[in-house]
């Protein structure tokens, strides 16, 4: 199983293990632990918002201080997602979708 890393306007997200994340807030140095009941292929994060994904499903969470909350996954035959904003970019077959974190 290959880990993921990510590292985005003060946070960071280092893959441990297929279902967990560490993530880091370096502006306060908080860490929290992310634990998924899938298992990840990749990660993605922004000063509040973690994205994992396993190449079928995405899944969204909120990082509000020391807290991770799920905001909602989708469904999402895509193996790499990215973040700009508030906007999700999954690469589909043949395509390049926008999303919200919702899927929309």
């Amino acid at each position: 199983h290959v880990m993921s890393a990510h590292f985005s306007q003060q946070v960071s997200a280092v893959q441990l293990t297929p279902t967990q994340v560490i993530i880091t807030q370096f502006s306060t140095g908080a860490q929290l632990a992310l634990m998924s009941d899938m298992h990840i292929k990749g990660v993605c994060v922004s000063k509040d918002l973690v994205t994992v994904w396993n190449g079928k499903v995405v899944t969204v969470y909120e990082l509000s201080g020391t807290t991770l909350r799920s905001t909602g996954s989708f469904s999402c035959d895509s193996q790499v997602v990215a973040m700009h904003g508030e906007n999700l970019y999954t690469v589909e077959p043949n395509r390049v979708q926008i999303r919200t974190p919702q899927g929309t």
